[in-house]
């Protein structure tokens, strides 16, 4: 079976429901964690569950993306065993549909690796903070691991379903959660 996408979100808005709009259209199984998201966004959480078929998740208060991350693998390897894995992606529309689906493809085809996506950091509307705190986090990670990884930040990986365990140990709450797993994973 194809992998699940799995999107944690805090406070969403119209971009998210375009996205899985898109999304949809690959006939792909999607589940959404709502992160202790405001009251306001409860309109936002009933389109995607009703309408778009989502599977919606709810932290009462909001726990951090690391453990948005696996609350989802958790319930997606129980929900849907026969699934190859997970696309994790972010809510905010930082990565566009084609993208989460062409890592979601690249996974089914390579089911025992690990996929990430990666933006280009050349572009000039990649903000200077984002463009050096990059730069360094993946200096680091070639230091430690002799790997070297162009975007140890992004939220778009393709995560193989063998690999559920390993996710589900790697310690972080918040946004380390996924630096921990990509040197865990090294």
């Amino acid at each position: 079976m194809k992998p699940v996408i799995i999107i944690p979100t805090l406070n969403p808005d119209e971009k998210l429901i375009n996205l899985v709009q898109k999304l949809k259209k690959s006939n792909l199984l999607i589940v959404i964690i709502n992160d202790g998201s405001k009251k306001e966004c409860t309109d936002i959480f009933e389109t995607l569950k009703l309408r778009l078929q989502c599977d919606i998740l709810t932290h009462t208060k909001n726990m951090g993306k690391g453990v948005a991350i696996k609350t989802g693998i958790r319930y997606v390897s129980q929900r849907y065993p026969e699934s190859c894995g997970y696309v994790t992606a972010d809510a905010d529309g930082q990565h566009a549909a084609e993208d989460i689906l062409k890592v979601a493809e690249a996974l089914e085809k390579n089911p025992d690796s690990l996929i990430l996506g990666s933006r280009n950091f050349s572009e000039k509307n990649i903000p200077f903070k984002s463009r050096w705190g990059n730069r360094i986090t993946s200096f680091v990670f070639l230091i430690s691991t002799s790997k070297r990884c162009p975007d140890t930040q992004t939220g778009l990986r393709g995560i193989p379903k063998e690999f559920t365990q390993i996710c589900l140990s790697v310690p972080g709450d918040r946004f380390e959660y996924e630096m921990n797993m990509l040197l865990e994973f090294a």
